[in-house]
């Protein structure tokens, strides 16, 4: 039979393993509070760095494409520019004999006025004199006309390539604007993927050291808990 002394010491020791239990309890909450939020921090950051993948993934497509769009109107565009300067070589070899190297009238004029003496010629009347200086004005642009060594064809084929040429030149300026416009996307969109790419990079870091920061108040809620069970198993053995 235990006497009342010792009922007394028994009593107290229960009352102060009590507390000491609701202390732990009390540790033990804010640790799991802790290690809680850090968990949570860790899955945020998780989140956000998948969202960031996606786009990362979503500018790397866009970029691609931009890319190959780029390649291809460069090619369309390397091949307009190489027809515009065989058409200019073209256009050089005619020019210099049409425009006899650069002095006086060109061909065409030379050829209408031809053409607008000969209608004076056949529609007007006019004196002997008149009409024989109005054919030798005509011979002597003619011959003028041979001295140039223009052809017909030559003419027709100068304006041709000259038309051609000037649309080419349209086309190729047009192609070039597009693939500037292009060029400048792709190139926004590569900035915009290293920008990201740096971001995931700083995000992984803060995800590990989050995750870190959960395993070290997970040990110490561990060793709390094992000290909570220890305290209850005595406090059991004390009643």
């Amino acid at each position: 039979m235990l006497k009342q002394e010792e009922i007394d010491n028994l009593l107290n020791e229960l009352k102060i393993k009590k507390e000491n239990i609701a202390q732990i309890k009390k540790t033990l909450n804010a640790i799991n509070k802790e290690k809680e939020s850090w968990f949570s921090k860790k899955s945020e950051i998780s989140e956000k760095i998948k969202e960031n993948i996606s786009k990362v993934q979503k500018f790397k497509q866009q970029r691609n494409e931009l890319t190959n769009q780029v390649k291809s109107e460069k090619k369309r565009r390397d091949k307009l520019n190489s027809k515009i300067s065989s058409n200019i070589k073209k256009i050089k070899e005619i020019k210099p004999v049409r425009s006899g190297k650069g002095k006086g009238k060109s061909p065409e004029k030379i050829k209408e006025e031809i053409e607008k003496l000969e209608f004076r010629l056949e529609t007007e009347p006019m004196k002997y004199d008149s009409e024989q200086r109005i054919m030798k004005k005509i011979k002597d642009l003619k011959k003028k006309l041979d001295e140039m060594g223009v052809s017909k064809q030559d003419s027709d084929d100068y304006k041709t390539i000259s038309k051609e040429t000037e649309k080419l030149k349209k086309e190729a300026n047009k192609i070039h604007r597009d693939l500037q416009e292009k060029a400048r996307a792709s190139q926004k969109a590569h900035e915009d993927l290293i920008q990201l790419s740096k971001q995931i990079d700083d995000l992984k870091k803060e995800e590990e050291e989050a995750y870190n920061k959960f395993l070290e108040e997970k040990k110490k809620f561990n060793e709390e808990n094992d000290k909570l069970k220890e305290a209850q198993k005595k406090m059991l053995e004390l009643k």
